[in-house]
């Protein structure tokens, strides 16, 4: 949600949204501009709103497809539609998503990044990260670099299988199930940092594939080329 009025003003208009996820009262210290009304509607119709709203206020004719569907078990009109954009952005917070994400965008052509936070808590915040990375065919997959585990996204399938074996990868914390704290501050940087790496390419400024800020120690990452490892085949984008 932080991502959309930084990308509108950027100049950005053909908006399409995927997400099943409906607001909840927990949301409303991590969401910019949604507010208590919002509770139990689609989070992309609260989104098509926004982005109308920034639209309206520079001057932009935004136009927004919506699907209110989870992606990793899209319908094929959903898939169609984002495999159409010329940028996919994964935002989601499950590695499962976001190599669907990357399928779409590295079959079709489309430009691909993902960005999100990392916070480790105990009685207090011990880690606060942000990072953002993307992908290109012969040159730089999340999943060859370790930035997307396989390993994660079968423990997140086991939410499709339900029943005994999603209550087991919860009871032993293999999926977390604690609503994520106020991180408005961070999640507004990786937005804005976000935007401006796709303007950097826009512009042909050259890309990173991978950018990481530290708060626990104010180290800030910016790497141009990943030197990848890879053990055997990588099933999403072929190398081996």
């Amino acid at each position: 949600m932080a991502v959309i009025e930084p990308l509108v003003r950027a100049g950005f208009q053909n908006f399409t949204l995927v997400d099943f996820d409906r607001v909840e009262e927990t949301n409303l210290n991590r969401l910019p501009s949604v507010h208590r009304r919002d509770i139990g509607r689609f989070k992309v119709k609260v989104a098509s709103r926004l982005i109308a709203q920034a639209g309206r206020s520079v001057g932009s004719a935004t136009k927004v497809k919506v699907f209110t569907e989870d992606v990793y078990t899209a319908s094929s009109r959903c898939k169609r539609a984002l495999q159409a954009c010329d940028v996919i952005l994964a935002l989601t917070d499950n590695h499962l998503s976001r190599i669907e994400c990357l399928q779409l965008a590295l079959e079709s052509g489309a430009v691909f990044l993902q960005g999100g936070v990392e916070i480790l808590l105990d009685e207090q915040p011990k880690r606060l990260l942000a990072e953002i990375s993307g992908a290109e065919l012969g040159r730089y997959c999340p999943i060859c670099s370790g930035r997307l585990h396989p390993g994660q996204a079968s423990l997140d399938a086991r939410r499709y299988v339900g029943g005994e074996v999603w209550d087991h990868a919860q009871q032993n914390g293999y999926v977390p199930d604690v609503p994520a704290p106020s991180v408005m501050s961070i999640n507004s940087l990786v937005a804005g940092t976000l935007v401006l790496e796709l303007q950097r390419r826009i512009a042909g400024l050259g890309s990173w594939d991978l950018w990481q800020c530290d708060f626990n120690n104010g180290s800030l990452h910016a790497i141009e080329r990943i030197d990848e490892t890879l053990n055997g085949e990588c099933h999403v984008c072929g190398r081996s």
